[in-house]
């Protein structure tokens, strides 16, 4: 990735340059020109200077992919300077930064393609620049009314919206944090105004602490970047990592979730679980609804077949414990999974789902499931047992756990299934009406048979009963699980 930096005269380009260099692993494509050498400045480091012959000669010999030339005006004569920046090949893995005029920009975007460069404008106020300007020493006030003239036509608007670049200000960009505030700002990230500059977070505890306050951090280092992650991580958060350079990768390998742009480095991309191969960032808010709408209809599916599992096992465990035959018929299973189960969870795994994923995977479906397959075990057993007392006979018990069975399963699919919308209510009424159906027009392909007044009474205790048990042992485990979390929380301070 390159970020490209332009701006007027003296509007403090080089000096992000240099922080970037410095603080952020960026490395500094050189630009070659013919001005003179500034004091403090360094040949090879901060220009390649060389004189205008030779600047001509390699223009001639097609070495620069971008050069340009203004007319200036130094100790009263006029003057032209060249700038450019010779063929290269960059390291994909590697973060570059470069200091060009809009020109420039243009062509370092057609050279090295738009995904692989991010144009950033740098404006100050004319006051600001004035004076950083003076500050360099060897002012001249005709050199400084040349540029000014000469960056009023470059920096139009018009000029500078074909850039596509992202506009700073210097008043901000000399500080790193404000920056990143700055553009998290503009991109409309809520809490941009409470930033900090992680220059000054030297210790994990600091950083804990920061974590836990701030939301913009600018100056980050990519050792800072991994101990963000582990903290958040210790702070129980999801944490969900974006990054698209070398720097980036311990941080990305940490993280719950991380994504990289296709652009970006060899090595981000091979690290991130997800990549985005049209480096397109607005892609992020439909990849996180399709990722709820995943798992939260996982989540309601499993948990509808994980009640008929545990039900299946406990009853099983009965049978032979108790030397009672299995009440239920294979039939029988199949019209009650049919209508309580399988086409419900069908529906519901395709429907649209926007809520957030709260808690843990395998936690929520047990927390659904568990109440329920102990419902059906216990409210099935009890009857077996009230029907063995009184004599009934076997056929009607089958009949009256299918039946029992199922009115628990329009229980389970009607929490389950919750908030009731229109489209739940209709689900609802005609899985009701379809098990009807089957109950009374085709009775024998179920196996289901006429039973005595004696049993139905049974039937209709067990399951006036049934939602009873099933109410209560609900809150006895969502107050069991909160309580362990409270527990686990405890815990947690005390040991740390």
């Amino acid at each position: 990735m390159l970020t490209i930096l332009i701006g007027m005269s003296a509007s403090g380009k080089d000096a992000i340059l240099r922080e970037l260099v410095a603080n952020h692993g960026f490395r500094e494509i050189v630009t070659t020109t013919t001005r003179p050498m500034r004091k403090g400045e360094v040949n090879g480091k901060d220009y390649n200077f060389i004189s205008r012959k030779e600047f001509e000669k390699g223009i001639t010999e097609g070495r620069f992919f971008e050069y340009r030339s203004c007319n200036t005006i130094w100790n009263g004569k006029e003057d032209v300077r060249y700038y450019g920046t010779p063929k290269m090949q960059l390291n994909p893995e590697q973060e570059y930064v470069a200091v060009v005029d809009v020109q420039g920009a243009k062509d370092y975007v057609s050279y090295f393609g738009k995904y692989d460069c991010f144009v950033v404008r740098v404006n100050a106020s004319e006051e600001v620049r004035f004076k950083r300007a003076k500050k360099r020493g060897s002012f001249d006030n005709d050199d400084w009314n040349c540029r000014l003239a000469a960056d009023r036509l470059a920096f139009s608007e018009e000029n500078t919206a074909q850039t596509n670049s992202f506009a700073v200000n210097y008043s901000v960009a000399n500080e790193g944090d404000k920056t990143v505030a700055e553009i998290a700002e503009k991109a409309g990230i809520c809490g941009a105004d409470n930033y900090v500059d992680a220059s000054t977070l030297t210790t994990d505890e600091s950083i804990a602490q920061a974590v836990a306050k701030y939301q913009i951090f600018g100056r980050v280092t990519p050792d800072q970047k991994l101990k963000f992650v582990e903290a958040l991580k210790a702070q129980g958060r999801t944490v969900a990592m974006t990054g698209d350079g070398v720097n980036d990768v311990l941080a990305l390998k940490d993280a719950d979730c991380s994504i990289a742009m296709a652009s970006g480095s060899e090595a981000a991309s091979q690290v991130a679980q997800l990549v985005l191969l049209d480096n397109d960032f607005s892609r992020m808010p439909s990849v996180v609804m399709e990722g709820r709408r995943v798992v939260n209809n996982i989540q309601r599916s499993a948990s509808l077949y994980l009640v008929k599992n545990i039900f299946s096992m406990l009853l099983a465990v009965f049978s032979m414990i108790s030397m009672i035959n299995y009440p239920l018929e294979p039939s029988q299973i199949s019209l009650i999974s049919m209508f309580t189960i399988g086409i419900p969870s069908f529906v519901l795994a395709l429907e649209p789902n926007k809520d957030r994923i709260q808690g843990h995977f395998m936690t929520n479906v047990l927390l659904k499931a568990l109440p329920a397959g102990l419902t059906d075990f216990f409210a099935v057993s009890s009857l077996v047992l009230f029907c063995q007392v009184f004599g009934v006979n076997e056929e009607d018990i089958s009949t009256s756990c299918t039946i029992l069975v199922a009115i628990v399963g329009f229980m389970i699919l009607y929490q389950i299934a919750k908030p009731m919308t229109a489209g739940h209510r209709v689900l609802m009424v005609g899985m009701v009406a379809g098990w009807l159906f089957c109950m009374i027009f085709v009775s024998h392909l179920f196996a289901i048979r006429d039973i005595s007044g004696q049993c139905m009474m049974l039937t209709a205790v067990f399951t006036v009963a049934a939602e009873s048990i099933l109410r209560y042992l609900s809150k006895f485990v969502e107050w069991m699980r909160e309580s362990l979390l409270v527990l686990k929380k405890k815990i947690h301070q005390a040991t740390a």
